[in-house]
């Protein structure tokens, strides 16, 4: 009898001390073993919370704890934390013993050293990793390159096939910023190539994601292949699972007696429109919809296209591929808001330009980026204005004059902006010296027997020219300024500026006076959109509709050989034979140098703003 006891006194013991440790879903390891630095989160430092990101926190439980899902792609806005919930899944894997090699990949080396440093900090601050990590060597362990017990976890900027070769084992890979990574020639896409390295790895995990930029980027392609999946959450009156987008929401009563929207009470008095019962609710109704939503597949084969009866859907995506897609709409960051999203996209009303970045940074979507008829000599034609060179019709609000830089030359155009926005070129032409550039400048457009001097000059700085363009304009600005346009995926911005040394020769740390001018950058491909597709090739269909603000307007005596050059350029999709990648891009057959001129005049005015006071 009391051997009896006592046995089953040691069969308590020893089951108590071999049983495993419950396994815990994704969020609540997280909630249990993660800390957050002030590096890390300076305004929500300590324990881990999913309650701002909750859905980007049951996205990743979603994916990585179903054993079925080998790929995720999420399209994402700017600030989703999508980098940080993969550095948890990485420390997870540590603490857990799970085995298997890691590669997280990112587009530059030095992004791959902050994501190692941030790595470092959660697994010192996770308390049984770091006692599996404190047992490795200092060799072992460097901020690049981790090899610990059962694993080795690569981190690395170069965001191409060589990131990915020779790492065998791989049981998770992490792409972070797709669409930043370089395409190239010969190779197959980031996403595709993490995807083979795991081949060799019964239970692999992929996850990919990345701010989009435009519709044929690798991040949005590869979305549009998965499941599609949304965040839907239950409207509070009629229980419909519905989606949270910009489009939902209602500002159109927030106007003062002019007309114009009241900035402060949009802010305030933003709401959200179901779409299926009509009811409105304010952003405080948020967090009861989010916490109660989740995410649902979209990708299902149209009812008319389904070919086998009794099948209410058929998934489109193939097994173990999930994509989603998550904007700032369900986020609760305190730029997050409805009202402060309302707000942004008021302000971006009309303007391609700085749509483009909204949809990408805010509601992670991309731009759509289309294929454009070519430019022909009769859009040229069809726009001419009842005035002749050197003159304007209208009263200029602000007058441009932009000038390109040649080998022995200047390609100059000259021209004026309404309060509308439209633009009247007036004149254009060849210098051989700068003096006579400046001249033109001054001598500016005439209206209505008055003569009006250029309010604000560009001069192109590429080329072998480009420190005597800046010693030029050294002691003009900021009246004339240098130039220099930059790819599209380079540019966090539309415009900007960049200080540059006028004599590289000289050296200030003997004391020598080292003259500076301030250089405007420029999107190029933004711009030429503008120019070709918004203000040439929908030019009649403005004019016919008596739209304002984005017309141009060219003089009646105009050259037939001027006008060529504003058809030389067009947007193909293929091989850019200049990088070997496959994408839209820009083809000039011909001289383009008045059209260059004159896309800088429309540069100037988006720049204008900022510098003319």
């Amino acid at each position: 009898m009391i051997s009896d006891i006592l046995q089953q006194e040691l069969s308590t013991s020893v089951a108590r001390v071999w049983k495993p440790r419950d396994e815990l879903g994704f969020i609540d390891w997280c909630k249990e073993n993660i800390t957050l630095r002030e590096s890390e989160s300076p305004d929500y430092a300590g324990r881990y919370s999913p309650a701002m990101v909750t859905p980007v926190a049951k996205l990743f439980e979603d994916f990585l704890d179903d054993p079925s899902m080998r790929l995720l792609v999420l399209s994402k806005c700017s600030q989703s934390s999508a980098s940080s919930h993969a550095l948890f899944e990485i420390v997870r894997r540590v603490e857990s013993g799970i085995p298997g090699n890691i590669v997280y990949v990112i587009h530059s080396a030095e992004e791959a050293r902050n994501i190692g440093h941030r790595l470092d900090a959660l697994l010192a601050d996770c308390v049984r990793a770091s006692d599996i990590v404190d047992e490795v060597s200092a060799d072992d362990k460097s901020t690049l390159v981790k090899r610990l017990p059962g694993k080795t976890i690569w981190l690395t900027g170069a965001g191409s096939a060589g990131a990915l070769a020779s790492k065998p084992g791989v049981s998770l890979v992490v792409i972070d910023e797709v669409d930043k990574h370089k395409l190239l020639k010969g190779e197959a896409e980031t996403i595709e190539l993490a995807s083979q390295r795991g081949k060799t790895v019964g239970d692999r995990k992929v996850i990919a994601f990345s701010t989009p930029t435009t519709d044929s980027g690798q991040i949005w392609r590869a979305y549009l292949d998965g499941s599609r999946s949304e965040y839907f959450c239950p409207c509070p009156k009629c229980k419909e699972m519905i989606p949270l987008e910009v489009d939902m929401l209602r500002w159109g009563h927030c106007k003062d007696l002019t007309g114009e929207y009241d900035l402060a009470r949009v802010e305030s008095e933003t709401t959200l429109q179901c779409p299926e019962c009509g009811e409105t609710y304010d952003d405080k109704g948020k967090r009861e919809m989010v916490d109660a939503g989740g995410w649902y597949p979209t990708n299902y084969y149209d009812d008319a296209d389904l070919e086998m009866e009794g099948v209410d859907k058929r998934p489109r995506w193939r097994p173990g591929v999930m994509s989603a897609r998550l904007g700032d709409m369900h986020s609760f960051w305190p730029g997050s808001r409805w009202g402060a999203l309302a707000i942004d996209r008021i302000k971006v009303a009309g303007d391609p330009l700085k749509m483009h970045g909204f949809l990408n940074n805010r509601e992670g979507k991309p731009f759509k980026e289309s294929g454009m008829s070519s430019v022909e000599l009769r859009h040229i034609e069809g726009l001419r204005g009842a005035y002749k060179r050197g003159q304007i019709p209208v009263e200029p609000e602000l007058v441009i004059f932009a000038a390109d830089t040649q080998d022995a030359a200047w390609k100059w155009v000259i021209g004026a902006f309404t309060k509308g926005g439209d633009f009247y070129l007036s004149d254009y032409g060849i210098s051989l010296s700068w003096r006579e550039v400046m001249e033109r400048a001054r001598d500016g457009v005439m209206y209505d027997g008055e003569q009006y001097m250029a309010h604000f000059c560009g001069v192109d700085e590429g080329g072998h020219r480009t420190r005597e363009v800046r010693k030029n304009v050294l002691n003009l600005a900021p009246w004339f300024v240098p130039m220099k346009g930059l790819g599209g995926i380079q540019v966090r911005t539309v415009v900007g500026w960049r200080t540059h040394q006028v004599d590289p020769d000289a050296d200030p740390n003997r004391g020598v006076h080292v003259d500076t001018v301030e250089c405007l950058t420029y999107d190029d491909d933004c711009f030429k959109r503008e120019l070709y597709r918004d203000r040439i090739l929908s030019g009649k269909k403005q004019r016919d509709a008596l739209e304002a603000g984005r017309n141009i307007w060219f003089p009646v005596d105009m050259d037939e050989s001027f006008a060529r050059e504003l058809c030389a350029e067009q947007l193909i999709k293929g091989e850019n034979p200049r990088t070997g990648q496959v994408g839209w891009h820009w083809r000039v057959k011909g001289a383009n140098d008045f059209g260059d001129a004159t896309k800088m005049c429309l540069i100037l005015y988006a720049a204008s703003a900022a510098v003319l006071k």
